[in-house]
């Protein structure tokens, strides 16, 4: 192996240190295919304590498969992986860490729906996890050590994060657990300049110590500032490593392109006198910003720089009809609606987003569906898609950005993150846009691809067109614009153009153009803000809701407060309030549990059984209720492995539960009969006053489920698998084994509404239990939570079970036909999906 070169900026070399050379990650033979694509070809790497690798190549030559499969988050086809001289046997992220690795994913392995210190938690080993009691003091003091701003707030869920934010957390908790090994794959892309220096400097202090480091970038000026050595990947295989001072820049990029490129910017449009306007933009003002006056000419490409925070983003969001302004944007003639993103695309406004995973790509739709999104009524016909027109566009598109991929139909996910950052540039080009709002266009994207891009857009403006570009990079934008804009405080502080515009007067402009950087928004939300859009507000609203109509229904009827009717209300409540936690257990996975009427159903039928009111026993009824337990574990382990194994949705495996549940009940009991045990409905019906005590216990198990949702490693757990599964695997959490859990717990609670049941039928009753199925999902839908996982609360579930009781009662005491009680329900859960979904999107 070759020497290494003197460690960046007057650090030591490793080998001086006297001390025996071991790797301390060490890769050998290393194999991955996926489909018909060999990604990567027998790979040998070491890395040793105190060792910077820049590991460098083209977008799709494998280096991120590469530091997945060193991670444990990917499973090799052959080969083996040794880190801190430990051998990692499969695919275990949790192992990998435990070992002493750490990485910071292209694509951040964060948990959006949970909070930043939440994230901070599962992003460490087990055993470097604080007390839940300090959890958030221990997150600021993370964050706080590596972000040039304010620690980030703990309480603030990740999707409230701007992407900067994302990586300034996800390289906080990576370093937060003291590693031996870090890997960094393309940190530096959505980082402000000031991060990036203290990134640098982080990374420099942490070889001193001893710690070794892969810094995966596409910035070879940046890995040559930072690294030891470089390791060249191609085509999935290494084809150099030398030390970082061995080679110039140039020579590097052609390393890594396989080839000599020619100047990486392209030729700029000559000046020709007056130019077209094409866009002007008057009187613009939005919360972060405020415009005078701003035209922009047809040919040309002009750029947006600023310290981050100073509201050129929000103006470029805004331009595309995706933020809140007033004032005048007109394109040629026409003027363009302020806020209306299908206007603005009408108008020939495309938008090509900073944050690729959240707004860029289709994640759960194939590569086709990604390229022509924006243009397939070129390809239709009285809304009927010509494929073949359709394949043939994206072809060409494909063809012309370089995108690399097995086929069209593969997932948009199977792709690297640069190639993904082109099929999005690729969609918003292929609209033939009049303006072009680029937002970090080049973001994770090689070398070779840049100068791919930037021909794209130079071409788009000498056809006519016009790019409106933002970049965070000085040397990009005097490359490749032809104007620079500096936005400072919100407003337009300088221009520069000509002879003018060079690297060195941007980054002046930007420096000096302000004395107040400006904290992202998104990171400081209010309190109340956070509760409007948090899992406690909906819970709120339907307390409130509840107590409206009780006041309504005690207003008109005096029974309404009587003792016996309250007693009657809250018994009912209780099984609806078992039931919904029982779903709101399996909805925070992202799955649903048709089964928990039925299976109530069933217990109460077999309860007539085992439970008979010739029963006189105390072991009787003990051993009765737990063959009830057991039916509920068993049926709750038997969803699991249907949904598990099979691989068919929550949906339809619980609903062939559902139908065998039932068809077993009605076998047992064609008729209703049996008369359950008289001593265990008295228990069960007891009360303090006029509260049952199974009201009580509902309560009770949902503040106790609130809190383990909250406070423990198994509830943050069941939120991550809801919220983000990828993530979730990344993070070492084994999501087969939290899936189980979900559905034996929620039959387990089931348990509880069954007996709550049998006070109701007092015999075995097939029927008895179909009816708690819709409410059950219904009372977590009127709570707020995600179909779709990761969001919801216990507390809801039980305000949402109450109100569901309230309904069917006041209708009762108001003399309103019984189809009132659907008609409110249907309406209110239609408003109240509405309503939250509108509410969480504008946050």
């Amino acid at each position: 192996m070759a020497d290494l070169a003197l460690a960046p900026e007057g650090g030591t070399r490793p080998e001086e240190t006297g001390e025996e050379r071991r790797p301390v990650l060490e890769l050998a033979g290393i194999e991955k295919h996926f489909g018909p694509v060999h990604a990567l070809k027998a790979v040998n790497l070491e890395l040793f304590p105190g060792e910077i690798l820049g590991l460098v190549g083209e977008n799709g030559a494998g280096k991120s498969t590469l530091m997945s499969v060193a991670a444990g988050s990917l499973l090799p086809d052959a080969g083996t992986v040794t880190i801190a001289g430990q051998r990692m046997d499969g695919s275990d992220p949790e192992a990998s860490r435990s070992a002493g690795l750490a990485i910071v994913y292209q694509d951040p392995a964060l948990i959006p729906d949970l909070r930043v210190d939440e994230n901070c938690y599962l992003g460490v080993p087990e055993k470097q996890r604080p007390k839940f009691a300090g959890l958030a003091a221990w997150s600021r003091s993370l964050t706080a050590a590596f972000s040039s701003e304010n620690p980030l707030p703990p309480a603030v869920p990740v999707r409230d994060l701007q992407p900067d934010k994302r990586f300034v957390l996800e390289i906080s908790k990576a370093l937060a657990g003291n590693p031996k090994v870090v890997i960094l794959d393309e940190p530096t892309e959505h980082l402000s300049k000031d991060d990036v220096e203290i990134l640098l400097a982080t990374v420099r202090r942490l070889a001193e110590q001893g710690c070794a480091v892969v810094y995966i970038s596409h910035r070879i000026h940046e890995v040559k500032r930072i690294a030891h050595r470089i390791a060249v990947l191609r085509d999935g295989a290494i084809k150099d490593t030398f030390p970082a001072d061995q080679k110039t820049d140039r020579e590097i990029v052609n390393l890594v392109a396989g080839k000599h490129l020619a100047a990486l910017f392209p030729e700029k449009r000559k000046p020709t006198g007056e130019s077209e306007t094409a866009v002007v933009v008057q009187d613009f003002v939005g919360e972060n910003f405020s415009v005078q006056e701003l035209a922009l000419h047809r040919g040309e490409i002009v750029g947006l720089a600023g310290i981050e925070g100073q509201g050129q983003r929000d103006f470029l969001r805004a331009l595309a009809g995706l933020g809140k302004a007033r004032g005048r944007l007109s394109v040629g003639e026409r003027e363009v609606p302020l806020g209306k993103p299908w206007k603005s695309a009408e108008h020939g406004i495309a938008f090509v987003p900073n944050d690729r995973h959240g707004e860029g790509i289709f994640t759960s739709m194939p590569i086709l569906a990604n390229l022509t999104a924006r243009t397939l009524p070129k390809f239709s016909r009285a809304s009927i898609v010509d494929l073949k027109q359709e394949v043939a566009a994206a072809q060409n598109l494909r063809a012309v950005l370089g995108i690399k991929m097995s086929s069209l139909d593969a997932p948009i996910e199977s792709l690297s993150g640069g190639n993904q950052q082109k099929v999005v540039m690729a969609r918003s080009l292929a609209s033939e846009p009049t303006l072009l709002l680029a937002d970090e266009p080049t973001q994770g994207v090689d070398v070779g691809a840049r100068l791919e891009i930037y021909e794209i857009l130079r071409s788009t403006a000498d056809s006519g067109g016009t790019a409106l570009v933002l970049s965070s990079d000085a040397m990009e934008l005097s490359g490749l614009c032809d104007r620079v804009v500096v936005f400072s405080r919100g407003q337009v502080a300088a221009e520069l153009e000509g002879e003018e515009l060079t690297e060195k007067a941007i980054t002046h402009a930007v420096l000096t153009s302000t004395t107040t950087r400006s904290v992202a928004a998104a990171t400081e939300r209010s309190r109340a803000r956070r509760f409007l859009t948090g899992d406690y507000f909906p819970a709120a609203i339907l307390a409130v809701a509840s107590l409206v109509l009780g006041a309504v229904a005690a207003s008109q009827n005096e029974f309404y407060l009587t003792a016996f009717n309250l007693n009657s209300l809250l018994m009912l409540f209780a099984g609806y309030a078992f039931v919904a936690m029982a779903q709101q257990v399996v909805m925070m996975t992202g799955g649903i549990d048709l089964s928990v009427g039925p299976l109530a159903g069933l217990m109460v039928v077999v309860a007539s059984f085992v439970l008979p009111a010739s029963l006189s026993s105390y072991g009787g009824l003990a051993v009765g209720i737990l063959v009830l337990c057991l039916i509920g574990l068993a049926t709750g382990a038997a969803n699991w492995a249907l949904i598990e194994f099979t691989k068919i949705p929550p949906v339809i495996g619980t609903l062939i539960t559902f139908t065998l549940l039932q068809g077993i009940s009605l076998v047992l009991r064609p008729e209703p009969g049996g008369a359950i045990n008289g001593n265990l409905l008295v228990w069960l019906e007891a009360s303090a006053g006029f509260v049952p005590l199974a009201a009580v216990a509902a309560v009770v198990l949902g503040l106790g489920l609130e809190f383990a949702l909250r406070r423990t490693a198994w509830g943050l757990r069941l939120r991550a698998v809801g919220s983000r599964p990828a993530g979730a695997k990344r993070l070492g959490i084994r999501i087969r084994w939290t899936l189980l859990t979900a559905y034996v717990a929620a039959s387990g609670i089931v348990v509880l509404a069954a007996l709550v049941l049998m006070t109701q039928t007092g015999s075995g009753d097939a029927s008895a239990g179909i009816s708690y199925t819709l409410p059950s999902i219904t009372a977590v839908v009127l709570a707020g939570a995600s179909v779709f996982g990761g969001r919801g609360s216990f507390v809801g579930a039980l305000t949402g079970a109450l109100l569901i009781q309230q309904l069917n009662t006041v209708t009762v005491f108001l003399a309103l036909d019984e189809a009132w009680q659907h008609y409110l329900l249907g309406g209110l859960t239609i408003l109240a999906a509405g309503f939250y979904s509108r509410l969480r999107s504008k946050a």
